[in-house]
């Protein structure tokens, strides 16, 4: 994670063409943590702007048993939605945010993983996880993981308990305490997005 505000600045330059919206996606998944299937397929109906909250019908969760989801929106998460909707055709792309080449599609997973592809550049790897290995589009949820658990306070303690962390990234335990933990734990999520967000673009160079 030291190396994600590099990483992201990198995604934010990308410029008009074939992956800017592979890149915004990117951007998206980092500041939200989300899996890949429901980011790509977000849609403006799902976002509420005044709340800063996107709510994931439960039809687009891994587990749709455990009901919608509601993701709080950090303002960098914001600013990213706000960059695809300038530049939307509200009439072809059936409400995505991030619509794909073809009329009424959102963006496929393959051009995301292909941006990815391009930021390790030819020969070895530019970027890479704790573990020496290339980063993935689902590592992002665990760097977010990472980073939360090793956030302390001045006395030592943890910032953000497991049960947040867990709460950001949708494991949820069922039933009744389930439900129960998505409410409970929703203020503490915007906190953890509104640091991870800060996190995500703070100044440096921690480039490979």
């Amino acid at each position: 994670y030291r190396q994600l505000p590099a990483l992201y600045a990198e995604l934010t330059a990308v410029g008009e063409g074939p992956g800017l919206t592979a890149a915004r996606v990117l951007r998206f998944l980092i500041l939200t943590s989300v899996r890949l299937k429901e980011g790509r397929g977000a849609r403006l109906s799902e976002i509420d702007y005044d709340k800063k909250l996107w709510t994931i019908p439960a039809e687009r969760m891994k587990i749709k048993e455990e009901g919608d989801f509601e993701v709080p929106l950090s303002d960098q998460a914001l600013a990213v939605l706000r960059e695809m909707q300038d530049g939307a055709d509200r009439h072809t792309n059936d409400g995505f945010i991030f619509p794909g080449r073809w009329s009424h599609q959102c963006i496929g997973r393959n051009a995301i993983h292909l941006a990815l592809a391009r930021l390790q550049g030819d020969g070895d790897p530019r970027w890479l996880d704790d573990r020496g290995r290339k980063i993935t589009v689902h590592g992002f949820r665990s760097t977010m993981a990472t980073w939360a658990q090793e956030q302390r306070r001045d006395d030592g303690s943890r910032l953000f308990d497991q049960e947040t962390i867990d709460g950001a990234l949708a494991h949820f335990v069922g039933g009744v305490t389930g439900a129960y933990q998505r409410s409970q734990h929703l203020g503490a999520r915007r906190k953890l997005a509104i640091a991870w967000g800060a996190s995500a673009i703070r100044h440096g160079d921690n480039s490979p």
